[in-house]
């Protein structure tokens, strides 16, 4: 049957490692596993449904993201376990409020921000991250990559990623 993953975030106790999976089909909640390799505190990170897995990648571990985050991991509800993802060769350096989107077989990350002594700095770049070699490429910032942002949206086609609003430095 369907179900809902949600995972992480934080709470009027601090940033969250804890997640739940609802069926809407029982109408009931049961607790995602906090085992081996699940991915530490964090918010503002990005997760995406694979078909079969939910990857959980970046974030901050602190408020007003001053602690980000370039790890990750992957759950898989039917073992109900983690196992990490690479923060290798060519993984995109730590961010959040960045957006993620699933193509069919690869995981694409995409801009987002850090706050590093009392300044935001925005990324225009990212990676693609493919689950079944646990391998990251560096994603293109040629001269048609949008501007560097953070909260912004972020859909995919079936054939590319579309990039839309957010915020730089500069402007909303």
């Amino acid at each position: 049957g369907s179900e809902m993953i949600i995972w992480g975030g934080h709470n009027v106790n601090g940033f969250l490692n804890t997640g739940s999976r609802y069926t809407p089909s029982s109408n009931s909640w049961q607790a995602v596993s906090t085992g081996t390799n699940c991915p530490t505190k964090r918010e503002n990170h990005t997760s995406i449904w694979t078909g079969s897995m939910m990857i959980v990648w970046g974030g901050s571990s602190t408020y007003y993201d001053q602690a980000p985050l370039s790890t990750g991991a992957q759950y898989d509800p039917l073992t109900d376990t983690w196992s990490t993802v690479s923060s290798e060769t060519n993984c995109p350096s730590a961010r959040s409020s960045h957006t993620a989107v699933w193509t069919g077989s690869k995981m694409i990350i995409w801009g987002g921000r850090t706050y590093i002594s009392s300044t935001y700095n925005y990324f225009n770049i990212g990676g693609l991250y493919d689950p079944l070699t646990d391998s990251w490429t560096v994603t293109s910032a040629d001269t048609n990559c949008p501007s560097a942002r953070s909260g912004h949206r972020a859909v995919w086609t079936d054939s590319e990623m579309i990039i839309w609003g957010g915020s730089d430095k500069n402007t909303g």
